[in-house]
């Protein structure tokens, strides 16, 4: 009677689990999709890229919400998803996407190692944070790994993992509330534990910290980057992913604008 409690529970919580993900990641899914109607238009190749990318998401923030909760059920829930992803590859695709995993997962070591580091107040590097920022986002190798097969063999690698980057910041901003109350990490949080006072609680007045710092230019200036390493990748057959791209630039830019805010 115990072990089906558990076990019902357990299958309720996956299942609440992969909706919420699904519902999150549904307008980056679609982008993704739209690259790869570039490439196709069959229906059924269409349907399976769709099935793949949605596993693909799902085994990943499952493995995040493991590294960001030490809950065991989130990694049980994971390899289970991601071994079910993989019997749906073909031999040569399961090895290049395990490849591609075996490279990116060290990023969620690295993000924990940093979060800790902000938590207990330690001095966190430039070039360490810096390095924190271009690995983030390095999950969108996974989904553009898994899109291959559909797209010609056209590298959409680097422009989706910096619109993947801008993404992730932007929620950690609008965010900063909820990962503060529930100790999850956020980019703002950890440029603020390098400060002297109190961390605040609240988005108001974590801007208010950040642009009387400068830290906004800061992360403008590395974002630019980010962007500027675009440069020679040809946007002709896909435009409205660099009109994506800026339009997250954009709104990064306005968030913190904290003047806007008052």
């Amino acid at each position: 009677m115990v072990l089906n409690e558990a076990k019902k529970s357990f299958e309720e919580k996956y299942k609440n689990t992969i909706t919420h993900v699904d519902k999150r990641t549904k307008n980056y899914r679609e982008l993704i999709l739209r690259v790869v109607n570039i490439h196709t238009s069959n229906s059924q190749e269409l349907k399976k890229a769709k099935y793949l990318l949605r596993d693909g998401l799902r085994t990943l923030f499952l493995y995040d919400f493991y590294y960001e909760t030490q809950d065991k059920d989130y990694f049980i829930s994971a390899w289970t998803s991601e071994e079910e992803l993989y019997r749906k590859l073909s031999p040569e695709h399961k090895f290049r996407l395990i490849e591609v995993r075996e490279k990116i997962m060290p990023f969620f070591y690295l993000e924990k190692k940093i979060w800790n580091k902000a938590k207990s107040r330690e001095v966190i590097s430039n070039e360490e944070f810096e390095e924190f920022w271009w690995r983030k986002a390095s999950d969108a190798l996974f989904y553009v790994e898994i899109m291959t097969p559909f797209t010609e063999g056209m590298d959409y690698g680097k422009p989706l993992h910096v619109y993947t980057q801008l993404v992730d910041v932007v929620l950690d901003i609008k965010e900063y509330e909820k990962d503060w109350s529930e100790s999850l990490p956020n980019i703002l949080y950890i440029k603020l534990s390098q400060l002297n006072g109190k961390i605040p609680n609240t988005l108001d007045g974590a801007l208010k910290k950040i642009k009387d710092s400068h830290i906004n230019k800061e992360l403008l200036d590395i974002a630019k980057k980010r962007i500027e390493e675009l440069s020679e990748f040809d946007f002709s057959n896909c435009q409205f992913l660099k009109d994506r791209i800026m339009e997250k630039y954009n709104s990064l830019q306005e968030l913190l604008s904290w003047l806007k805010w008052m």
